[in-house]
C-alpha cells in the first residue's frame, strides 16, 4: 500500500490523510453523510449516479488522475497536475474517491478556482427523501447491531470470540445490511468493473 507514497513522492508532495474505516458503525454514518454532501453539491437527483459523477468531476474539473489499489483494504490516490498526491486507505474504493473530490473541491473554493455554482442547484424534496431514507438505513442498521451486541452480551458462545447459529445469522443480516446500503450509491460489481477495485480481470472470479 505505500507504493504510491513511495513512487509518487519523487514526482511531487504525497499527502496521506486518515484511513476511512467503515467498520464502526459512527464512522459509517459519517461516510454516509458525506456520500450524501457531494450527491447534493454536484446536483444529482440518483444515488447511483455518484460514482460516475465522482469520476467525471476529478478528470475534467480538477484535471486529477486516480489510482485505486487493493490488498486488505483499498488505497485511492489522486494525482494532481503538479504532482501533488492526495493518498487515503478506505473500506471502500467509493468512499476514498469521494473524499479526494471533497479536498479539492474545498481547496478550489477556498481559492476560488472554480465558481461552484451547482452547489444548492437541485436541493428539491428529492434530497430530503434521500437524506430520509439514508437516516433510515442508519437507523436500522444501528438497531440491528444493538441487538447483536445485546446477544453477544448474553451468550456464553458469542463471549468467547465464537458464534452460536443467531450470533451468526445476526452478523450476517448486519453485513448484508451495510453492503446493501453501499450498493445502493451506484458502486459497480467488481466482476463489470474490476478497475474501480483495484482489479484486473484475471483477477476477479465468478464467485467475487
Amino acid at each position: 500500500m505505500l507504493v504510491y507514497s513511495v513512487a509518487m513522492g519523487e514526482i511531487g508532495q504525497c499527502i496521506e490523510h486518515s484511513m476511512i474505516c467503515t467498520c464502526d458503525i459512527d464512522a459509517f454514518e459519517v461516510a454516509e453523510n458525506a456520500k450524501l454532501a457531494a450527491l447534493v453539491a454536484l446536483g444529482l437527483r440518483q444515488k447511483g449516479d455518484l460514482a460516475t459523477a465522482i469520476l467525471l468531476s476529478l478528470g475534467l474539473e480538477h484535471n486529477v488522475k486516480i489510482d485505486v489499489a487493493s490488498d486488505m483494504w483499498f488505497n485511492v490516490c489522486g494525482t494532481l497536475p503538479d504532482g501533488t498526491v492526495h493518498s487515503v486507505d478506505c473500506d471502500d474504493p467509493l468512499d476514498g474517491l469521494v473524499f479526494v473530490w471533497s479536498v479539492l473541491n474545498s481547496a478550489s473554493s477556498v481559492n476560488g478556482d472554480v465558481g461552484d455554482r451547482r452547489i444548492g442547484r437541485n436541493t428539491g424534496c428529492h434530497t430530503v427523501t434521500l437524506a430520509l431514507e439514508s437516516a433510515t438505513k442508519l437507523a436500522e442498521l444501528r438497531a440491528l447491531a444493538n441487538v447483536r451486541d445485546l446477544h453477544k452480551e448474553s451468550c456464553i458462545t458469542c463471549v468467547d470470540g465464537k458464534k452460536c447459529p443467531k450470533g451468526r445469522t445476526l452478523f450476517e443480516r448486519l453485513v448484508e445490511l451495510q453492503i446493501s446500503i453501499a450498493a445502493s450509491w451506484g458502486s459497480p460489481d467488481a466482476r463489470v468493473a474490476p478497475a474501480f477495485y483495484g482489479l484486473t480481470k484475471e483477477d476477479v472470479t465468478d464467485e467475487a
